[in-house]
């Protein structure tokens, strides 16, 4: 950290400059079991008899199939199996019988989480690799000089916004929030309890007005279990996350519906001229586009293995399709990838467990001889680069600050990359839409 940077100052107003984090030891990543792992793959592959047992339901069994099957199938196999395996186990409830507290199931749930990331992530490139401890700002200007300066634009668009996805923070909310925490802890409430809690702290939304013929801004929106409609059509722009393999694949574990997240909102753009939008990047409602952070929530340790398996699924869906939509850009304008193009195609994530928040950033792979030159789908890493156990009044403030710079970088590094992307490609692509693509954004942001 540099020096005097934590003033009293900055504690009381919010804002981005955190405390060191309090030492905590990592959760190692969840090893795998070869028994279950080699049941599955019997089960799924049909190499030989298997009995299926279900809740309230007598075991069935299955023929064996001839011949080895591929990775396609065995992929279509697994989601069909836990698409019914879901039918009794969609939304039930789990007692903790060590704690007594109460937390939601879900289909994701309905396989160990080594399990289903072996399944899901592996065939995909999805990696989850070593944690790495950040403060907020640190982690932002390690790649942006720019992220110096995001505190005095957090505190301008407080002032300036009646109601806000910005946090302002301070002593007072730091400390009343982690006295709620321990209390909730105490009384062990359900899941639910905190989520909603944590949703009206951190994750907060801008008002509910039409966004026609309002003043244009870069701005955000928080969507709350928003469900994306994948395609796996030739010109979608919802895509999956493909098989390394080449494979086709419906993708089914990545039809999610995140418990919160925010996708940068179409108010930047003119009025008239939206539609041009979804010509290149996926769009919902005439409104969003674009996703950036992810939250999902879980009550217990657990479950928490779930959550982060959801909201890096997730996570690597926008970032996907973010990819596909620069390298469109640079295919069409024949530019090479920069670092710099490189580095902001990037997505957060926060998992919530009761009152601890691991936050995740998902990217592009990175190895340490990296061509920025040729750069190509390869999968992605998710790594966790914090964590914040908010029953502490100085964790609160550091998840503030997450919270805040998150925000500052998607929506004035993100989201302006994105339009420029969009305008640069529609200009490329589409000559026809040239005259109206011009009207679409601000004549001070050309296309770089």
């Amino acid at each position: 950290m540099k020096g005097g940077r934590r003033s009293s100052a900055a504690v009381q107003k919010s804002v981005l400059y955190p405390s060191p984090p309090a030492t905590t030891t990592p959760s190692a990543v969840l090893e795998t079991d070869p028994q279950e792992t080699k049941a599955l793959w019997e089960r799924v592959l049909g190499t030989k008899m298997s009995t299926r047992r279900g809740r309230g339901a007598l075991g069935t069994k299955t023929p064996a199939r001839r011949g080895r099957g591929t990775l396609k199938e065995a992929v279509e196999n697994v989601e069909n199996v836990e698409e019914n395996d879901a039918q009794s186990t969609i939304v039930s409830e789990v007692v903790d019988m060590d704690t007594g507290i109460v937390s939601k199931d879900t289909k994701v749930s309905t396989k160990s989480p080594a399990l289903w990331r072996q399944l899901v992530f592996l065939s995909r490139g999805i990696d989850l690799v070593s944690p790495k401890r950040d403060l907020a700002l640190d982690h932002f200007e390690a790649f942006d000089p720019g992220a110096e300066h995001s505190s005095e634009w957090v505190l301008q668009r407080l002032e300036s916004e009646e109601q806000s996805v910005l946090l302002r923070g301070g002593r007072d909310f730091n400390e009343k929030t982690a006295g709620e925490y321990a209390e909730m802890e105490r009384r062990r409430l359900c899941e639910e309890e905190f989520a909603t809690f944590a949703k009206e702290k951190f994750f907060r939304r801008p008002a509910y007005l039409p966004i026609e013929n309002a003043k244009r801004e870069w701005s955000a929106e928080r969507m709350i279990q928003l469900n994306t409609v994948l395609s796996t059509a030739d010109d979608s722009l919802w895509l999956p996350p493909p098989l390394l393999s080449g494979e086709k694949s419906e993708g089914k574990d990545f039809n999610l519906r995140p418990d919160c997240a925010y996708w940068q909102s179409l108010l930047a753009f003119s009025n008239a001229y939206r539609d041009l939008v979804n010509i290149e990047a996926y769009m919902v409602d005439n409104r969003i586009t674009c996703p950036y952070l992810t939250i999902e929530f879980k009550k217990t340790d657990l479950k928490v293995e779930q959550a982060v398996n959801q909201v890096i699924a997730a996570s690597a869906l926008a970032l996907y399709n973010r990819f596909r939509l620069k390298e469109r850009r640079l295919n069409v304008t024949k530019k090479p990838w920069t670092e710099k193009y490189f580095n902001h195609i990037r997505h957060y994530a926060i998992t919530f467990s009761a009152s601890t928040a691991d936050i995740w950033l998902v990217r592009l792979k990175h190895p340490p001889d990296m061509d920025f030159s040729a750069v190509s789908w390869t999968g992605c890493e998710a790594m966790r680069i914090g964590k914040c156990i908010c029953s502490s009044s100085l964790a609160v403030g550091d998840l503030v600050d997450w919270v805040n710079v998150i925000h500052w970088w998607g929506i004035t590094r993100h989201g302006r990359y994105c339009a420029d992307d969009i305008k640069a490609t529609l200009m490329a692509g589409k000559p026809r839409t040239a005259k109206r693509v011009s009207e679409l954004f601000d004549p001070d942001e050309p296309a770089d």
